[in-house]
């Protein structure tokens, strides 16, 4: 079947309402000694988010009880091809994957430690992975182009693998984007619910194509850090406080790519680990996904609201007093 471009518009329902959320700027403490000495002993230094690879991946799903595209071509729980024009029409509910890894701290935060695939080298290696998946509904644009509007009910998590581990403590399966494992059976250090916030994004057939997204998420599970002065008691997390939410922006590629690039190209989605069912995939579906993502604290609206009310927590204890 001939490849065609397809532009995905995904209109987020707003979860936690993060349009208006301020950017959250904070550390995050990596080191876990576990029985004693200096490792990954080290506080990355104030960042506001995380870069990761650009071969990330993502697949499309049929989530239509009676199959998508024209006739049901596509059966429920099959996975869809990006540059087919007939594999969707309108009603149908897509569910989209994807798993990346972390390349750096942003903005360029100093984190020598952090690998990924190309980068193996630090002494004391570890790595932050992220996995993703939320729903959509195609509304509109079949033809040359399918618009898919997101519902509630996706979700996400980062993840942290120690390396060294079991002399850590923690996970130290390095995620490997071929086989699609290592990506989500790490220690859970931030995850909750997909669906705050305006997007878009573009999947092309052509090697030349890119798109974007920026998807916005609630946090509901965030890891609190601590760095212990003596290097004995070390807890991975952030410090000194942690994001309530997340805004992603995503590069979106998909095709044969420039110099037949097929790194992004995988077989499978998530470890059954942290609440995740691993998700098999033909490799040649996939598509390549560059994320960066940005971390945001409560909304302005949300903390005036939280004033107000210990505002009028403390006018009626002091009239109870009286």
């Amino acid at each position: 079947m001939k490849l065609r471009q397809i532009t995905l518009a995904l209109a987020m329902a707003a979860v936690a309402g993060s349009a208006q959320a301020l950017p959250w700027v904070g550390s995050f403490q990596t080191s876990n000694t576990g029985a004693g000495g200096t490792f990954h002993d080290g506080v990355v230094g104030l960042f506001s988010g995380m870069d990761l690879i650009s071969n990330g991946s993502a697949a499309f799903f049929c989530n239509t009880p009676a199959g998508c595209g024209v006739g049901g071509s596509v059966a429920f729980g099959t996975q869809i091809n990006p540059g087919s024009t007939t594999d969707v029409k309108l009603g149908d509910s897509i569910i989209t994957l994807y798993q990346g890894i972390v390349d750096k701290f942003n903005p360029s935060a100093a984190a020598p430690n952090l690998v990924h695939p190309v980068n193996l080298s630090p002494a004391d290696p570890y790595q932050i992975t992220l996995a993703a998946m939320f729903n959509e509904v195609v509304t509109g644009g079949i033809g040359t182009t399918a618009i898919l509007t997101a519902t509630v009910g996706g979700k996400f998590g980062f993840y942290y693998d120690d390396l060294l581990a079991p002399t850590g403590g923690l996970p130290g399966t390095a995620a490997n984007i071929a086989a699609g494992t290592g990506f989500t059976d790490g220690l859970e250090i931030l995850s909750g619910f997909i669906g705050a916030g305006l997007s878009s994004y573009t999947v092309t057939s052509a090697g030349s194509g890119t798109g974007f997204a920026s998807i916005g998420a609630k946090v509901v599970v965030a890891a609190m850090g601590f760095d212990d002065p003596a290097d004995v008691a070390d807890v991975v997390g952030f410090m000194p406080d942690a994001p309530d939410g997340i805004v992603s922006t995503t590069t979106i590629q998909y095709g044969s790519h420039t110099g037949g690039n097929t790194d992004h190209q995988t077989k499978n989605f998530f470890d059954a680990a942290n609440g995740w069912t691993p998700v098999a995939v033909n490799p040649a579906l996939t598509v390549r996904a560059d994320a960066n993502t940005d971390f945001v604290v409560p909304e302005p609206t949300t903390l005036a609201l939280l004033g107000l009310g210990l505002a009028g927590l403390g006018l009626s204890l002091r009239r109870r007093a009286a």
